[in-house]
């Protein structure tokens, strides 16, 4: 397509309407998933950090979580259902960031503290 012609520039502009058209299509039908969506009380976007998405899309508290083990002092991640080995202590995600929400509310802290914190605190 040349633009230095008149009938180039005519064709740049039925182009740049059509571009603009099928924009404004996709604005207004995501719109409309989104408010379908929340309107049946489900989340929109990715999952917050500690939880899942159902079969029907609601967010449930995630089952995983990291097991601090007795024998090396680490974590490593896992299901809070099947623990690595004797002895290991579960810490779920879900109750990690409710904890996380609860020392912000209370303490007023930032995140640099926040993780001081929780790491003092294993």
């Amino acid at each position: 397509m040349d633009t230095s012609t008149r009938n180039g520039k005519f064709m740049a502009q039925i182009v740049a309407m059509l571009d603009e058209a099928y924009a404004e299509d996709v604005s207004q039908r995501t719109k409309a998933a989104i408010s379908f969506l929340r309107a049946e009380g489900k989340s929109v976007g990715r999952s917050p950090f500690g939880t899942v998405r159902n079969d029907e899309g609601f967010l449930m508290p995630s089952p995983e979580g990291a097991w601090l083990l007795p024998s090396t002092g680490r974590f490593v991640r896992g299901a809070e259902d099947a623990p690595p080995e004797e002895g290991a202590i579960c810490r779920s995600y879900y109750l990690c960031a409710g904890y996380i929400l609860d020392i912000y509310a209370h303490n007023k802290i930032g995140m640099d503290k926040i993780a001081y914190r929780l790491n003092n605190e294993g």
